[in-house]
């Protein structure tokens, strides 16, 4: 989470010059370890477990895309298909 004039997330914005300061949020993951929430899409325990930036659960990449035809790997990166998904 990024607080200041602007939301690029750099400590020092090469766009406007605006000084930043990065706070990353920690929760508790329902498996009792401390998880660092560094992207605000998706970040994953050592368990297995998905959260988005604001520690909210979410379901496990392999369920994501199913009403879009997207693809994602077990980590949450996106899949390039053939193109025929567009």
């Amino acid at each position: 989470m990024s607080f200041g004039p602007c939301m690029c997330g750099d400590t020092q914005c090469p766009s406007c010059g605006a000084a930043q300061r990065t706070l990353n949020r920690t929760i508790t993951c329902d498996c009792g370890e401390k998880l660092e929430l560094y992207d605000p899409m998706t970040n994953e325990c050592e368990c297995g477990r998905f959260y988005n930036g604001f520690g909210q659960r979410l379901s496990h990449p392999r369920n994501w895309g199913e009403e879009t035809g997207e693809s994602f790997d077990d980590h949450g990166n996106y899949v390039v298909g053939s193109g025929e998904e567009l």
